[in-house]
């Protein structure tokens, strides 16, 4: 027990400990829940829309797809749980029954009632991915050890629901939130990310790790989303741009990458393109190096290093010593972004221009690859 009255009981357990506690959350969102959990549903799910927000867009999608793939890296073959052990808080509607007589300042046991389940006031997000796993889970032993998985719980039991709202308010809205950048530059646990401050630390670039955006007047040159996806292209080519800053497979065209190669290849290239391009411009608002496709693509563009295609990389050169000119200007209208109305030039996404960079940058079929070299397209252009 902690922190007086209103305070939780604190515990170690396991995520089958959390299941034995809570009503599944698939229950809790459902039009319609089952016959079995019908009744415990009807009984929590207005106190739990009174705290929680509903499980759709990005809480959706982290739950469904970013959660999962996270704790499938985490957990190992023969059940180890590598990653930090979360913390989970939830809410009962009745009271905990204390198992033996009350002791001060000593571990206090309490029985568990099937009929006295809850909802996780913190951790929702978390506990519905274990929960999709475990259901989707055909190998016995793997649904084990995802049960076992270590976890903490803190446990409000029968306080009253607005102060469980309050709780949860206090919890969730008073913390300052981790964006992409520092997420991604503080996991030691993906080769992506370690290879890339290699390559970077190799140049002698600095990487943007706390914000979103280079700020005004910093010495850093891009953002650490943006650094990993340039050098993930030199092995993935222009399909990078797919991953953003979320999990990028480990394999290329069927073969695990080597990542030692990768960092070989990704330094070699990228010195050539930032000797060659200059890295102030990179910064410089007036050219499109800063945009994310361009960047993008300029990664992809050295995909033959990786690969050890010498004709290739002899014409990866090539294209990127053809381009006369980098500014910001209608050469690049409908390629890395849109000019506006007002005149104003509206950079696109890595998804959403990272190809149609990359065709300009190196495919002669493609309009842009003359648009941007400011030549006129021949009728019925050969490779």
């Amino acid at each position: 027990m902690a922190a007086g009255e209103n305070g939780p009981k604190t515990t170690t357990a396991t995520v089958r400990g959390l299941q034995a506690l809570t009503v599944p959350i698939g229950e809790l969102i459902a039009k319609k829940p089952s016959s079995y959990y019908r009744h415990a549903v009807e009984e929590i799910s207005a106190v739990r829309d009174l705290v929680q927000r509903d499980m759709s867009g990005a809480k959706g999608t982290n739950a469904k797809t970013k959660l999962p793939e996270y704790i499938a890296r985490r957990l190992e073959d023969d059940g180890t749980w590598t990653g930090p052990v979360w913390n989970f808080t939830i809410w009962l509607p009745k009271q905990l029954e204390r198992e033996g007589e009350y002791q001060k300042n000593s571990v206090q046991e309490f029985g568990i009632d099937p009929t006295n389940r809850g909802f996780c006031l913190d951790g929702e997000s978390r506990g519905y991915s274990l929960e999709l796993m475990i259901e989707k889970e055909n190998d016995p032993k793997r649904r084990e050890m995802l049960l076992d998985i270590p976890i903490f719980l803190n446990i409000y039991d029968g306080i009253d629901p607005l102060v469980a709202a309050q709780h949860f308010r206090d919890i969730n809205g008073l913390g300052v939130g981790i964006n992409a950048s520092l997420l991604l530059g503080h996991d030691y646990a993906d080769p992506w990310m370690m290879v890339t401050r290699k390559v970077f630390a190799d140049l002698g670039i600095r990487l943007e790790e706390e914000s979103r955006q280079v700020k005004v007047n910093s010495n850093k040159v891009m953002t650490v989303v943006a650094a990993r996806g340039m050098v993930a292209g030199v092995a993935r080519g222009i399909s990078a741009v797919t991953y953003g800053g979320g999990s990028i497979p480990e394999e290329v065209d069927g073969r695990k990458v080597d990542f030692d190669q990768l960092h070989k290849a990704a330094a070699t290239w990228l010195t050539h393109v930032f000797s060659t391009l200059g890295v102030e411009n990179f910064t410089d608002k007036g050219k499109v190096l800063r945009a994310a496709p361009v960047i993008a693509a300029l990664g992809a563009l050295g995909r033959p290093f990786y690969d050890g295609n010498l004709d290739d990389q002899l014409a990866a050169k090539s294209a990127l010593a053809a381009i006369p000119d980098w500014s910001v200007s209608e050469r690049w209208n409908g390629i890395a972004g849109k000019f506006s109305a007002a005149g104003s030039f509206s950079v696109a996404s890595g998804k959403e221009a990272g190809h149609s960079t990359f065709r300009a940058l190196r495919d002669d079929k493609d309009p842009g690859y003359y648009r941007i070299r400011g030549l006129n397209q021949p009728f019925n252009p050969q490779v």
